[in-house]
């Protein structure tokens, strides 16, 4: 098999979609070296490519933003490449077999959670899934919105996400906690969908956390964002609540490593790759109650709603005064162990197999 991968955001971009785009590759050249490897990158990148494999064949791309990219310019790229298919993430190409990767649809179901901007880009996924031959998520919740949502085209299928070894890396710990060892953490892009200022004043207003003990939350801006309430701010003013930014992946593997507890209440995720992160490194896990975090996380987290402040204090007094028993962190990182590439591959691959075989769109 030829196939021809969707590479835009690999030089630069956002960190999940980079980090799904690399692992992707990476691991089916490593399972499947008889297949022919093309991946399609922005020209102004092609410097600065980080864990390509051996043996891929690169090409060019020129147009933005990525969903036009992909729309329109991948299936000319695919014929001069010879490739039997296309493997694209959200956005699905005009013509030429494809299987596409939806993160998510949480702008068609919760479109107050984002940009009047966004709500429109996005919403050429929708008109285009039902182009591809086949359409493939992360999780078992976002394939049954995807199928709610899309009423033509192929249903979508789960094929999960792996941990892989993108933080077995040297730990380096963040500037903005120079001095200070003991924390909570959370992890995510500054946007109105993540909750974090109900996390936050959730924190403050258990007691339990300080200067010396603060809040760490760790990302940018990005998307559509909420206002911090008062108290808040003066916790961040203070030092009670740290906003570190961009971390690297060595600050990050600190970060999980070295938590007392890892927090995580965002309204809606496709699937939730940090709380599982987390978990993995041993961290004790506060996740919100909605189906997906169920789904990934299992019975390896404390779940609390989305709107209730008291619960989430407590539960963050709890975790802080209480440590978990060795044997619960064993069985949390055992859980998410099982979450690996080599599985998701597999998977992909043999709907990639099927896809290239049929006959026409589906």
């Amino acid at each position: 098999m030829r196939i021809l991968f969707d590479g835009f955001w690999w030089g630069r971009g956002p960190v999940s979609n980079r980090h799904l785009m690399i692992s992707m590759v990476q691991t089916w050249s490593d399972l499947f070296p008889d297949d022919e490897i093309v991946v399609a990158v922005r020209r102004k990148d092609r410097d600065r490519l980080v864990g390509l494999p051996s043996g891929v064949t690169l090409v060019e791309t020129t147009l933005t933003p990525h969903g036009i990219s992909t729309m329109v310019e991948l299936p000319f790229i695919a014929r001069r490449a010879r490739a039997d298919l296309i493997f694209t993430h959200n956005f699905t190409p005009l013509f030429s077999p494809s299987v596409v990767f939806i993160h998510d649809l949480l702008f068609v179901t919760n479109p107050e959670w984002f940009t009047a901007k966004e709500r429109l880009y996005f919403g050429l996924m929708t008109l285009t899934a039902r182009r591809a031959r086949a359409i493939v998520t992360s999780s078992q919740s976002e394939a049954d919105r995807i199928n709610t949502v899309l009423s033509r085209g192929p249903r979508a299928t789960a094929i999960g996400l792996g941990l892989g070894d993108r933080l077995a890396t040297l730990e380096s710990r963040p500037a903005a906690l120079a001095s200070t060892d003991h924390f909570l953490l959370t992890v995510g892009r500054l946007n109105v969908r993540k909750n974090l200022a109900f996390a936050c004043r959730a924190a403050v207003r258990s007691g339990a956390i300080s200067p010396r003990f603060p809040l760490v939350i760790a990302g940018s801006v990005h998307g559509r964002t909420e206002d911090w309430p008062k108290e808040v701010l003066e916790a961040i003013q203070d030092g009670s609540v740290v906003l570190t930014g961009y971390v690297s992946d060595g600050e990050l593997a600190w970060l999980y490593a070295q938590c007392r507890a890892f927090l995580f209440l965002s309204r809606g995720e496709g699937f939730g790759l940090p709380p599982l992160e987390a978990l993995h490194a041993g961290a004790e896990i506060i996740a919100s109650n909605i189906p997906v975090m169920r789904e990934i996380l299992d019975e390896h987290a404390t779940f609390v709603e989305v709107t209730d402040s008291e619960r989430l204090e407590r539960e963050i007094a709890r975790v802080v005064s209480t440590a978990p028993s060795a044997q619960e962190r064993a069985a949390g990182i055992a859980w998410a162990s099982g979450f690996t590439w080599e599985r998701t591959i597999r998977l992909l691959r043999q709907t990639a197999v099927g896809a290239s075989r049929s006959q026409g769109s589906t």
